[in-house]
């Protein structure tokens, strides 16, 4: 027996012809679902939604006087999928979150934007949307959308079924042919897709609205400040200050105190990353997983994209844009390990036939540093695990690459310390830099970078730490940070002239302050979209909501 919350469980078991032939108003448990599932979907899930309801808004939806009963229901990290047939076999799936809080109804707007959007421009591989609600005042008491199952399994699921070899290069091909019809209908606005009250039925554009993080699915999108905008670096920034919220730094007090310098260093670094001369940007899936990949188990040929909850519209660069399942290699190589001879070189090989798909310049220079774009995005998005070191390392990647469009700053480090380290540009480090050296450029600074003053400095994570490196001595690649010494002239200026001065920390914080202050584009404490309680009882009865241009909200 099991226990969860008190309560005794029985261990889960497959369900038998009399169960599903009474799940015309019950659906059963999928095989998977273990015994904390089926206590929370009996006691807290169904208790509060009128399942029969749903299987009157199907049919209502489909019409033509068809009947329809439930199959089995599954649990994921966020909602639940209850499948439903109909007399003639059509499969649905309809989808509710598993709680009714104001990130759940967020993401299930997200996702009915994204997938009335794709249906607009004429993709086929992502679920069809039959009704919704945004809102739980409908007959079956809760948010919902109900949609079309689409055909074919998971890529993981193919693979072990035996799917051939081969059939993973027709998968890949099928990817890039979603993301060359996703690129051909360019957004102007940053952030996650929205249900546009301004309607434009001759524009084939995805309104946005603030963004929700696939990097950090566990935050309430309502505790943090999301950006929707037409600038990649302030998204950036954005994404730099969220890192600290998401993952934030952990350790003993100087291995803390070294990650939050590295924090402050690497959003001076975020300019010379991104292309400032992006004004297009692409809707990306941004979770593209071996379990959201549906393929033809005989042949590899893609059917569907599922869980489109996290798409989001991002700068062309973001690494997002990539198909996630080819992203990382030890991920890659634990998880084809039995199946081919030597899974790193087959990836290799699946990643330059992914890239050979592709024709325009900008998505071959994408493809041509996608390792080191991956690398770089992984380090932005989790603050704990940065050091001076990797990041110094993945900055040389991109150098490498071509991928930055600028010189960096140099790495931080104190005047005094033995130099012997290479300028992050390519240069030798100037030998015999003295304290006096540091007082003469002292206060010049970054054109970006002002001042702090710490008692302007809100009481939240990402600005304190910038209050704490004045304070702390600093441990970082070996050299210590000691805020009484004097320090060396923090520039971002070094594009203009070779940089043979390492920058200090107070230079590092001071830069810090401004970039997070750059990232925040939210209006005063209104971090909320205001979301209108939408509820389509049929969409083909009341009409798709046109997915237009939306204006930013001031």
């Amino acid at each position: 027996m099991t226990t969860t919350n008190g309560i005794s469980l029985a261990p889960p078991l497959e369900p038998t012809e009399a169960d599903k032939s009474l799940s015309k108003k019950s659906p059963y448990p999928g095989p998977s679902e273990d015994p904390s599932s089926q206590w929370y979907y009996e006691r807290r899930f169904r208790s509060r939604v009128c399942m029969e309801a749903f299987l009157e808004l199907c049919a209502k939806a489909r019409g033509e006087d068809h009947t329809c009963a439930f199959g089995e229901w599954r649990m994921g990290g966020f909602n639940i999928a209850i499948f439903v047939e109909f007399d003639d076999g059509v499969e649905w799936v309809i989808k509710a979150p598993q709680w009714v809080e104001v990130g759940d109804i967020r993401r299930l707007h997200a996702e009915v934007a994204t997938l009335l959007f794709l249906s607009k421009i004429g993709i086929k591989l992502a679920p069809q949307v039959y009704d919704y609600s945004l809102s739980s005042d409908n007959p079956a008491r809760t948010p919902f959308l109900i949609m079309s199952k689409m055909a074919g399994v998971s890529l993981g699921a193919a693979l072990h079924r035996g799917m051939p070899k081969n059939g993973m290069y027709k998968t890949i091909e099928g990817l890039a042919e979603l993301r060359k019809s996703l690129q051909a209908h360019a957004c102007s606005q940053i952030g996650s897709p929205y249900i546009s009250e301004y309607a434009n039925p001759d524009k084939k554009t995805c309104s946005t609205d603030r963004l929700i993080s696939v990097w950090c699915p566990h935050l309430d999108p309502a505790l943090y400040d999301a950006y929707n905008g037409r600038d990649s670096l302030a998204y950036y920034y954005s994404q730099h200050k969220l890192s600290l919220y998401a993952h934030p730094p952990h350790g003993e007090p100087e291995e803390r105190a070294a990650k939050e310098i590295a924090h402050c260093y690497l959003g001076l670094l975020l300019p010379s990353y991104i292309i400032p001369t992006a004004t297009s940007f692409y809707l990306a899936h941004t979770d593209l997983s071996r379990s959201n990949v549906l393929v033809n188990p005989d042949d590899g040929t893609l059917s569907g994209i599922i869980d489109w909850e996290f798409a989001n519209v991002l700068p062309p660069q973001a690494a997002e844009q990539y198909p996630l399942f080819l992203a990382h290699k030890s991920d890659f190589v634990d998880f084809f390990d039995d199946m081919f001879e030597d899974p790193a070189i087959e990836l290799e090989n699946l990643k330059a036939h992914y890239a050979a798909q592709f024709d325009d310049a900008e998505t071959i220079e994408f493809n041509n540093r996608i390792d080191a774009i991956i690398k770089f995005e992984h380090l932005l998005h989790f603050a704990d695990e940065r050091t001076i070191e990797n990041i110094d390392e993945v900055m040389n990647e991109l150098r490498m690459a071509n991928g930055l469009n600028s010189e960096r700053p140099p790495l931080p480090r104190l005047i005094g310390e033995p130099v012997g380290l290479s300028d992050p540009n390519g240069t030798q480090i100037t030998k015999g830099q003295n304290d006096n050296d540091g007082a003469e450029h002292a206060g010049q600074g970054s054109s970006m970078a002002p001042k702090c003053n710490p008692t302007s400095i809100n009481p939240d994570p990402s600005e304190n730490i910038c209050h704490r490196a004045n304070k702390t001595n600093h441990t970082a690649n070996g050299d210590t940070f000691s805020t009484s010494s004097k320090l060396t002239n923090s520039s971002l200026q070094s594009k203009k002239t070779t940089q043979t001065t390492p920058v200090g920390p107070l230079q590092v914080r001071d830069a810090c302050v401004q970039t997070e202050s750059l990232g925040k584009f939210s209006k005063g404490s209104d971090l909320l979209p205001t979301f209108e309680s939408t509820s389509a009882s049929n969409v083909a009865e009341k009409g798709v909501p046109e997915v237009s241009e939306r204006v930013t909200r001031g």
